[in-house]
């Protein structure tokens, strides 16, 4: 979405998405999960970016926290899509609004915080993505991998006039 610049990424998770962003931008990652954070360190070392790319224990639900971060040319989110982190991984809710932490609440602090950046959301395909109209105008893009539905991507931006969707396809050329 940008060419370069400086990228918050919100639930890292094992840092796989941190490291491709970090072929082409200075990125601080933010996970709770200490154990999480440790395997995206390690990805990170694996993959030799460990240069342009932090990682931090941070609860993305802390306004003060994410405020202390700094200011970003766009942030990353992808949240859990259980209600409760107690549930188990597979129990996912159709209801963008019922994740962890609440996708509504994260997008509202981040705009008070952010209010000129693009805020991209990747969303389960399992849930309700035209919900998130209600937050404001967005492009909805369908991900597909070798024409396999994989995700959504919200992409939340000022400059964005009316909501919209559009379909990616991206093909695996290798024979197996």
């Amino acid at each position: 979405y940008i060419d370069s610049g400086k990228v918050l990424e919100i639930c890292c998770a094992a840092g796989l998405k941190s490291i491709i962003l970090s072929k082409k931008h200075k990125v601080i990652a933010i996970d709770i999960n200490e154990d999480r954070l440790n395997a995206a360190r390690y990805n990170a070392f694996l993959f030799k970016v460990n240069q342009n790319l932090e990682f931090k224990n941070i609860n993305a639900e802390n306004f003060n926290e994410l405020k202390k971060l700094g200011d970003f040319d766009a942030i990353y989110v992808d949240v859990d899509w259980r209600e409760n982190l107690s549930h188990p991984i597979k129990k996912q809710n159709i209801d963008p609004f019922k994740t962890c932490p609440r996708t509504d609440k994260l997008y509202l602090n981040l705009r008070k915080l952010y209010p000129k950046i693009p805020i991209i959301f990747k969303i389960s395909p399992f849930v309700r993505v035209k919900d998130l109209t209600k937050l404001g105008n967005c492009v909805i893009e369908e991900l597909y991998i070798d024409e396999k539905f994989l995700s959504y991507n919200v992409y939340f931006d000022p400059k964005i006039k009316r909501s919209r969707w559009q379909a990616i396809h991206l093909f695996n050329k290798e024979i197996i």
